[in-house]
Protein backbone atom coordinates (compact mmCIF):
# COMPACT_ATOMS: atom_id res chain seq x y z
CA UNK A 1 0.00 0.00 0.00
CA UNK A 2 2.69 2.34 0.76
CA UNK A 3 4.55 1.27 -2.06
CA UNK A 4 1.99 1.94 -4.16
CA UNK A 5 1.37 5.89 -2.59
CA UNK A 6 5.05 6.65 -3.44
CA UNK A 7 4.80 5.59 -7.09
CA UNK A 8 2.12 7.57 -7.48
CA UNK A 9 3.73 10.83 -5.90
CA UNK A 10 6.70 9.73 -8.25
CA UNK A 11 4.83 9.92 -11.34
CA UNK A 12 3.40 13.08 -10.15
CA UNK A 13 6.51 15.00 -9.03
CA UNK A 14 8.51 13.89 -12.04
CA UNK A 15 6.85 15.78 -15.09
CA UNK A 16 6.59 18.90 -12.59
CA UNK A 17 10.36 18.92 -11.50
CA UNK A 18 11.15 18.33 -15.62
CA UNK A 19 8.71 20.99 -16.60
CA UNK A 20 10.75 23.06 -14.18
CA UNK A 21 13.77 22.66 -15.11
CA UNK A 22 13.61 23.46 -18.53
CA UNK A 23 12.24 26.69 -18.07
CA UNK A 24 14.89 27.81 -16.00
CA UNK A 25 17.93 26.50 -18.03
CA UNK A 26 15.94 28.12 -21.54
CA UNK A 27 16.08 31.38 -19.43
CA UNK A 28 19.59 31.04 -18.61
CA UNK A 29 20.62 29.69 -22.02
CA UNK A 30 19.41 33.03 -23.42
CA UNK A 31 22.05 35.43 -24.48
CA UNK A 32 21.42 39.20 -23.87
CA UNK A 33 21.98 39.82 -27.50
CA UNK A 34 18.74 38.01 -28.06
CA UNK A 35 16.60 40.04 -25.00
CA UNK A 36 17.93 43.05 -26.81
CA UNK A 37 16.52 41.76 -30.29
CA UNK A 38 13.13 41.43 -29.04
CA UNK A 39 12.86 44.38 -27.49
CA UNK A 40 14.24 46.50 -30.75
CA UNK A 41 11.29 44.31 -32.51
CA UNK A 42 8.45 45.11 -29.84
CA UNK A 43 9.43 49.00 -29.93
CA UNK A 44 9.63 48.49 -33.89
CA UNK A 45 6.31 47.68 -33.84
CA UNK A 46 4.95 50.15 -31.04
CA UNK A 47 6.68 53.28 -32.80
CA UNK A 48 5.00 51.68 -36.23
CA UNK A 49 1.35 51.96 -34.61
CA UNK A 50 1.78 54.97 -32.60
CA UNK A 51 -0.69 56.66 -34.83
CA UNK A 52 -3.57 53.85 -33.89
CA UNK A 53 -2.49 54.07 -30.39
CA UNK A 54 -2.81 57.52 -30.12
CA UNK A 55 -6.15 57.68 -31.95
CA UNK A 56 -7.39 54.57 -29.24
CA UNK A 57 -6.49 56.94 -26.45
CA UNK A 58 -8.31 59.33 -27.96
CA UNK A 59 -11.46 57.61 -28.53
CA UNK A 60 -11.10 56.56 -24.71
CA UNK A 61 -11.18 59.89 -23.70
CA UNK A 62 -13.66 61.23 -25.89
CA UNK A 63 -16.03 57.88 -24.57
CA UNK A 64 -15.07 58.88 -21.06
CA UNK A 65 -15.71 62.91 -21.66
CA UNK A 66 -19.08 61.86 -23.02
CA UNK A 67 -20.20 59.85 -20.20
CA UNK A 68 -18.68 62.17 -17.83
CA UNK A 69 -20.97 65.14 -19.37
CA UNK A 70 -24.35 62.40 -19.62
CA UNK A 71 -23.56 61.46 -15.83
CA UNK A 72 -23.38 65.56 -15.16
CA UNK A 73 -26.48 66.15 -17.10
CA UNK A 74 -28.35 63.35 -14.87
CA UNK A 75 -27.56 64.47 -11.81
CA UNK A 76 -28.73 68.46 -12.79
CA UNK A 77 -32.29 68.10 -10.70
CA UNK A 78 -32.67 72.25 -11.08
CA UNK A 79 -33.99 72.12 -15.20
CA UNK A 80 -37.04 69.91 -16.59
CA UNK A 81 -35.87 66.84 -18.80
CA UNK A 82 -36.08 68.61 -21.89
CA UNK A 83 -33.46 71.47 -21.30
CA UNK A 84 -31.51 68.86 -20.06
CA UNK A 85 -31.46 67.37 -23.48
CA UNK A 86 -31.74 69.86 -25.48
CA UNK A 87 -28.42 71.37 -23.58
CA UNK A 88 -26.21 67.74 -24.13
CA UNK A 89 -27.36 68.13 -28.13
CA UNK A 90 -25.85 71.42 -28.19
CA UNK A 91 -22.76 70.47 -26.24
CA UNK A 92 -21.86 67.59 -28.48
CA UNK A 93 -22.91 70.19 -31.54
CA UNK A 94 -20.34 72.69 -30.34
CA UNK A 95 -18.01 69.90 -28.67
CA UNK A 96 -17.47 72.05 -25.61
CA UNK A 97 -19.69 73.67 -22.89
CA UNK A 98 -22.38 76.17 -23.83
CA UNK A 99 -21.45 79.60 -22.45
CA UNK A 100 -23.56 82.57 -23.78
CA UNK A 101 -20.57 84.55 -23.55
CA UNK A 102 -16.72 83.68 -23.21
CA UNK A 103 -15.60 83.55 -19.04
CA UNK A 104 -14.19 86.79 -17.73
CA UNK A 105 -11.50 85.82 -14.95
CA UNK A 106 -12.54 87.32 -12.07
CA UNK A 107 -11.04 88.01 -8.33
CA UNK A 108 -13.63 86.78 -5.69
CA UNK A 109 -12.01 89.17 -3.28
CA UNK A 110 -12.34 92.01 -5.78
CA UNK A 111 -14.14 95.18 -4.59
CA UNK A 112 -18.20 94.61 -4.74
CA UNK A 113 -18.07 90.83 -6.41
CA UNK A 114 -21.11 88.93 -5.46
CA UNK A 115 -22.71 92.07 -4.98
CA UNK A 116 -20.81 92.50 -1.11
CA UNK A 117 -20.72 95.99 0.13
CA UNK A 118 -17.46 98.09 -0.40
CA UNK A 119 -16.78 100.09 2.86
CA UNK A 120 -14.60 103.81 2.55
CA UNK A 121 -13.45 105.61 5.89
CA UNK A 122 -13.41 109.02 3.59
CA UNK A 123 -11.71 110.44 6.72
CA UNK A 124 -8.59 108.70 5.60
CA UNK A 125 -8.18 109.41 2.28
CA UNK A 126 -5.53 111.79 0.61
CA UNK A 127 -6.69 115.03 0.05
CA UNK A 128 -6.23 114.34 -3.97
CA UNK A 129 -8.62 111.32 -3.39
CA UNK A 130 -11.05 112.94 -0.81
CA UNK A 131 -11.63 115.59 -4.04
CA UNK A 132 -12.70 112.73 -6.17
CA UNK A 133 -14.91 111.52 -3.32
CA UNK A 134 -16.91 114.57 -2.91
CA UNK A 135 -17.06 115.22 -6.30
CA UNK A 136 -18.84 111.93 -6.96
CA UNK A 137 -21.18 112.67 -4.42
CA UNK A 138 -22.00 115.73 -5.73
CA UNK A 139 -22.47 114.92 -9.28
CA UNK A 140 -24.66 111.53 -9.16
CA UNK A 141 -26.11 111.58 -5.51
CA UNK A 142 -24.03 107.64 -5.11
CA UNK A 143 -20.80 107.23 -3.91
CA UNK A 144 -19.28 107.35 -7.59
CA UNK A 145 -15.79 107.01 -6.06
CA UNK A 146 -16.57 103.31 -4.97
CA UNK A 147 -18.42 102.46 -7.93
CA UNK A 148 -15.45 103.51 -9.78
CA UNK A 149 -13.56 100.67 -7.79
CA UNK A 150 -16.44 97.66 -8.63
CA UNK A 151 -15.67 96.13 -12.14
CA UNK A 152 -18.12 97.12 -14.64
CA UNK A 153 -18.30 92.80 -15.49
CA UNK A 154 -18.83 92.19 -11.16
CA UNK A 155 -20.01 89.17 -10.98
CA UNK A 156 -23.98 88.86 -8.40
CA UNK A 157 -25.16 86.29 -6.46
CA UNK A 158 -27.67 84.14 -7.63
CA UNK A 159 -30.72 84.98 -5.35
CA UNK A 160 -33.33 83.62 -7.39
CA UNK A 161 -35.65 80.79 -5.83
CA UNK A 162 -34.96 77.52 -6.62
CA UNK A 163 -38.16 77.36 -7.70
CA UNK A 164 -37.70 79.91 -10.47
CA UNK A 165 -34.65 77.48 -12.02
CA UNK A 166 -37.09 74.55 -12.63
CA UNK A 167 -39.78 77.11 -14.52
CA UNK A 168 -40.23 76.29 -18.25
CA UNK A 169 -40.37 79.27 -20.38
CA UNK A 170 -42.43 79.48 -23.85
CA UNK A 171 -40.55 78.68 -26.69
CA UNK A 172 -39.53 80.12 -28.91
CA UNK A 173 -39.38 83.80 -26.59
CA UNK A 174 -39.58 86.83 -29.07
CA UNK A 175 -36.56 89.47 -29.85
CA UNK A 176 -35.95 91.45 -27.19
CA UNK A 177 -34.69 95.70 -27.77
CA UNK A 178 -33.18 97.01 -24.61
CA UNK A 179 -33.17 100.61 -24.28
CA UNK A 180 -31.22 102.63 -21.13
CA UNK A 181 -31.83 106.41 -21.85
CA UNK A 182 -29.30 108.39 -19.74
CA UNK A 183 -28.28 111.98 -18.81
CA UNK A 184 -24.66 112.75 -17.19
CA UNK A 185 -24.38 109.19 -15.60
CA UNK A 186 -20.56 108.05 -14.04
CA UNK A 187 -19.52 105.99 -16.36
CA UNK A 188 -19.00 102.76 -14.17
CA UNK A 189 -22.85 103.04 -13.55
CA UNK A 190 -23.73 102.84 -17.12
CA UNK A 191 -20.69 100.66 -18.34
CA UNK A 192 -22.10 98.13 -15.78
CA UNK A 193 -25.78 98.50 -16.78
CA UNK A 194 -25.07 97.91 -20.03
CA UNK A 195 -22.71 94.82 -19.86
CA UNK A 196 -25.20 93.25 -17.09
CA UNK A 197 -27.56 92.97 -19.66
CA UNK A 198 -25.37 91.71 -22.71
CA UNK A 199 -23.36 89.20 -20.25
CA UNK A 200 -26.65 87.72 -18.84
CA UNK A 201 -29.15 87.85 -21.60
CA UNK A 202 -29.31 84.71 -24.54
CA UNK A 203 -27.83 86.07 -27.65
CA UNK A 204 -30.63 84.44 -29.60
CA UNK A 205 -33.70 86.59 -27.71
CA UNK A 206 -31.59 89.79 -27.28
CA UNK A 207 -31.74 91.48 -30.74
CA UNK A 208 -29.72 94.85 -29.48
CA UNK A 209 -29.25 97.48 -26.72
CA UNK A 210 -30.16 100.78 -27.43
CA UNK A 211 -28.54 103.89 -25.03
CA UNK A 212 -30.27 107.17 -25.40
CA UNK A 213 -28.31 109.94 -24.33
CA UNK A 214 -30.58 113.13 -23.41
CA UNK A 215 -28.32 115.40 -24.46
CA UNK A 216 -25.38 115.28 -21.68
CA UNK A 217 -22.54 117.27 -21.22
CA UNK A 218 -19.89 115.40 -19.13
CA UNK A 219 -16.92 115.41 -21.63
CA UNK A 220 -16.61 111.44 -21.15
CA UNK A 221 -19.93 110.75 -22.72
CA UNK A 222 -19.04 112.12 -25.76
CA UNK A 223 -16.14 111.05 -27.62
CA UNK A 224 -14.81 108.18 -25.28
CA UNK A 225 -18.38 106.92 -25.14
CA UNK A 226 -18.92 106.96 -28.47
CA UNK A 227 -15.57 104.75 -29.28
CA UNK A 228 -16.20 102.25 -26.47
CA UNK A 229 -19.96 101.95 -27.62
CA UNK A 230 -18.83 101.71 -31.29
CA UNK A 231 -16.71 98.59 -30.42
CA UNK A 232 -19.38 96.74 -28.07
CA UNK A 233 -21.24 94.50 -30.51
CA UNK A 234 -25.38 94.74 -30.51
CA UNK A 235 -25.43 98.16 -28.95
CA UNK A 236 -26.29 101.24 -30.42
CA UNK A 237 -26.16 105.02 -29.27
CA UNK A 238 -28.42 107.72 -30.40
CA UNK A 239 -28.28 110.80 -28.77
CA UNK A 240 -30.97 113.97 -28.94
CA UNK A 241 -30.51 117.12 -30.37
CA UNK A 242 -31.65 118.87 -27.10
CA UNK A 243 -32.73 118.38 -23.55
CA UNK A 244 -35.45 115.83 -23.69
CA UNK A 245 -36.56 114.43 -20.45
CA UNK A 246 -37.35 110.43 -19.73
CA UNK A 247 -40.22 110.28 -21.89
CA UNK A 248 -39.06 111.70 -25.36
CA UNK A 249 -36.19 110.14 -25.04
CA UNK A 250 -37.34 106.34 -24.10
CA UNK A 251 -39.88 107.61 -27.08
CA UNK A 252 -36.52 108.03 -29.44
CA UNK A 253 -35.36 104.64 -28.64
CA UNK A 254 -38.66 103.24 -29.09
CA UNK A 255 -38.65 104.64 -32.50
CA UNK A 256 -35.38 103.24 -33.68
CA UNK A 257 -36.43 99.73 -31.94
CA UNK A 258 -36.57 96.87 -33.91
CA UNK A 259 -37.42 93.74 -31.41
CA UNK A 260 -40.26 92.44 -30.89
CA UNK A 261 -40.12 92.62 -27.24
CA UNK A 262 -38.97 96.57 -25.60
CA UNK A 263 -37.56 96.91 -22.32
CA UNK A 264 -36.83 99.87 -20.66
CA UNK A 265 -34.30 100.37 -18.10
CA UNK A 266 -32.95 102.84 -16.08
CA UNK A 267 -29.40 103.69 -16.34
CA UNK A 268 -27.94 102.33 -13.07
CA UNK A 269 -29.04 98.84 -13.03
CA UNK A 270 -27.61 95.37 -12.92
CA UNK A 271 -28.95 92.51 -14.48
CA UNK A 272 -28.23 88.58 -13.02
CA UNK A 273 -28.90 85.50 -14.75
CA UNK A 274 -32.00 84.75 -15.47
CA UNK A 275 -33.01 88.09 -15.50
CA UNK A 276 -34.83 88.42 -19.19
CA UNK A 277 -36.82 85.03 -19.75
CA UNK A 278 -39.39 85.90 -17.26
CA UNK A 279 -39.66 89.08 -17.70
CA UNK A 280 -40.61 88.46 -21.48
CA UNK A 281 -42.39 84.91 -21.16
CA UNK A 282 -46.17 86.77 -19.94
CA UNK A 283 -45.70 88.36 -23.10
CA UNK A 284 -44.66 85.66 -25.25
CA UNK A 285 -48.04 83.82 -24.20
CA UNK A 286 -49.85 87.27 -24.42
CA UNK A 287 -49.23 90.43 -26.85
CA UNK A 288 -51.21 92.58 -24.44
CA UNK A 289 -49.74 91.82 -21.03
CA UNK A 290 -46.97 94.27 -19.82
CA UNK A 291 -43.99 93.23 -17.18
CA UNK A 292 -42.66 94.65 -14.40
CA UNK A 293 -39.87 92.84 -11.74
CA UNK A 294 -39.57 93.09 -8.60
CA UNK A 295 -37.15 96.07 -7.93
CA UNK A 296 -33.90 95.04 -5.14
CA UNK A 297 -32.01 97.67 -3.91
CA UNK A 298 -28.14 98.63 -4.82
CA UNK A 299 -27.09 100.91 -1.62
CA UNK A 300 -26.11 104.17 -2.81
CA UNK A 301 -22.87 104.25 -0.37
CA UNK A 302 -21.41 100.73 -1.05
CA UNK A 303 -23.26 99.49 -3.43
CA UNK A 304 -23.99 96.23 -1.33
CA UNK A 305 -26.94 94.56 -3.57
CA UNK A 306 -30.15 93.59 -1.18
CA UNK A 307 -32.53 90.77 -2.11
CA UNK A 308 -36.32 90.03 -1.19
CA UNK A 309 -37.45 87.06 -0.67
CA UNK A 310 -40.97 85.79 -3.09
CA UNK A 311 -43.11 85.38 -0.51
CA UNK A 312 -42.90 89.59 0.03
CA UNK A 313 -43.05 90.49 -3.56
CA UNK A 314 -45.74 93.81 -3.19
CA UNK A 315 -47.48 95.66 -6.08
CA UNK A 316 -47.99 98.88 -7.34
CA UNK A 317 -50.52 101.73 -6.54
CA UNK A 318 -51.32 105.13 -6.01
CA UNK A 319 -53.11 107.64 -3.76
CA UNK A 320 -55.31 110.46 -4.36
CA UNK A 321 -52.57 112.80 -5.44
CA UNK A 322 -51.50 110.59 -8.35
CA UNK A 323 -48.27 109.90 -6.39
CA UNK A 324 -47.49 106.02 -6.96
CA UNK A 325 -46.56 103.50 -4.21
CA UNK A 326 -46.27 100.05 -2.81
CA UNK A 327 -49.22 97.71 -1.54
CA UNK A 328 -48.87 94.10 -0.13
CA UNK A 329 -50.25 91.36 -2.67
CA UNK A 330 -53.91 90.99 -2.10
CA UNK A 331 -55.59 87.94 -0.35
CA UNK A 332 -57.87 86.64 -3.45
CA UNK A 333 -54.57 87.62 -6.02
CA UNK A 334 -52.65 85.02 -4.36
CA UNK A 335 -55.10 82.59 -4.15
CA UNK A 336 -55.60 82.81 -8.03
CA UNK A 337 -52.34 81.64 -8.78
CA UNK A 338 -51.38 77.91 -9.07
CA UNK A 339 -47.68 78.35 -8.61
CA UNK A 340 -45.50 80.86 -6.22
CA UNK A 341 -43.76 81.93 -9.44
CA UNK A 342 -46.58 83.28 -11.69
CA UNK A 343 -46.85 86.55 -12.49
CA UNK A 344 -49.06 88.54 -10.04
CA UNK A 345 -51.25 91.30 -11.51
CA UNK A 346 -50.10 94.63 -10.26
CA UNK A 347 -52.63 98.55 -10.99
CA UNK A 348 -49.61 100.24 -11.62
CA UNK A 349 -45.84 99.92 -12.43
CA UNK A 350 -43.36 102.16 -10.88
CA UNK A 351 -41.63 103.19 -14.48
CA UNK A 352 -38.23 102.64 -14.18
CA UNK A 353 -37.92 99.50 -15.81
CA UNK A 354 -40.64 97.25 -17.37
CA UNK A 355 -41.11 95.23 -20.96
CA UNK A 356 -44.06 95.74 -23.61
CA UNK A 357 -44.84 94.22 -27.04
CA UNK A 358 -43.58 97.15 -29.02
CA UNK A 359 -46.76 96.81 -31.91
CA UNK A 360 -49.22 96.58 -28.18
CA UNK A 361 -47.44 100.05 -27.17
CA UNK A 362 -47.87 101.60 -30.31
CA UNK A 363 -51.16 100.88 -30.49
CA UNK A 364 -51.66 102.20 -26.76
CA UNK A 365 -50.34 105.80 -28.27
CA UNK A 366 -46.79 105.07 -26.48
CA UNK A 367 -45.64 107.96 -24.06
CA UNK A 368 -47.95 111.16 -24.15
CA UNK A 369 -44.92 113.05 -25.75
CA UNK A 370 -46.04 116.87 -23.88
CA UNK A 371 -44.52 115.01 -20.47
CA UNK A 372 -41.37 117.22 -20.18
CA UNK A 373 -40.22 115.89 -16.73
CA UNK A 374 -40.99 112.19 -14.93
CA UNK A 375 -43.51 111.14 -11.63
CA UNK A 376 -46.76 110.13 -14.09
CA UNK A 377 -45.57 108.44 -16.84
CA UNK A 378 -46.03 105.54 -15.39
CA UNK A 379 -49.50 105.76 -14.12
CA UNK A 380 -50.86 106.94 -17.55
CA UNK A 381 -48.70 103.80 -19.50
CA UNK A 382 -50.51 101.26 -16.47
CA UNK A 383 -54.03 102.81 -17.35
CA UNK A 384 -53.60 102.43 -20.64
CA UNK A 385 -52.33 99.08 -20.33
CA UNK A 386 -55.74 98.10 -18.16
CA UNK A 387 -58.29 100.04 -20.22
CA UNK A 388 -57.20 98.89 -23.53
CA UNK A 389 -57.44 95.34 -23.32
CA UNK A 390 -54.21 94.18 -21.28
CA UNK A 391 -53.04 93.12 -18.22
CA UNK A 392 -49.79 94.45 -16.00
CA UNK A 393 -47.96 92.09 -14.19
CA UNK A 394 -45.27 91.59 -11.39
CA UNK A 395 -42.82 88.57 -12.95
CA UNK A 396 -41.73 87.90 -9.07
CA UNK A 397 -40.08 84.36 -9.22
CA UNK A 398 -36.82 85.79 -11.16
CA UNK A 399 -36.03 89.26 -11.56
CA UNK A 400 -34.45 89.33 -7.90
CA UNK A 401 -32.02 90.94 -10.20
CA UNK A 402 -32.72 94.27 -11.80
CA UNK A 403 -31.20 96.45 -8.95
CA UNK A 404 -31.77 100.06 -8.58
CA UNK A 405 -29.96 102.78 -6.76
CA UNK A 406 -31.51 103.46 -3.52
CA UNK A 407 -32.08 107.28 -3.02
CA UNK A 408 -31.12 107.94 -6.24
CA UNK A 409 -33.18 111.22 -7.27
CA UNK A 410 -32.05 111.58 -11.06
CA UNK A 411 -31.37 115.22 -11.65
CA UNK A 412 -31.07 113.79 -15.44
CA UNK A 413 -34.79 112.82 -15.64
CA UNK A 414 -35.84 115.84 -15.54
CA UNK A 415 -35.78 119.52 -17.61
CA UNK A 416 -33.58 122.33 -16.23
CA UNK A 417 -35.58 124.83 -14.61
CA UNK A 418 -38.08 122.54 -14.19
Amino acid sequence: MFRRRLTVKVLILVPIIWILVTFFVGISDRSPNQSKSEEAKIQKLVDENKHLIAEAARRHQEERKRKLEHEELKDDNDHPEEERLKAQEQQQEKAGPIQIHAPIERNPNAPGELGKPVHIDKNKLSPEERIKYDEGWKNNAFNQYVSDMISIHRSLADIRDPACKSVKWYDPLPSTSVIIIFHNEAWSVLLRTIHSVIDRSDPNILKEVIVVDDFSDFPHLKQPLQEYIDNTPNVRLVRTKKREGLIRARLEGAAVASGEVLVFLDSHCECAEGWLEPLIDPIARNPNVSTVPLIEIIDDNTFQLYSTPIESVQVGGFDWNLIFDWHPVPRYEMDRRKHKTDPIRSPTMAGGLFAINRKYFEMLGSYDPGMDIWGGENLEISFKVWMCGGELVCTPPHIHTLNEISKFSPPQMSIPGS
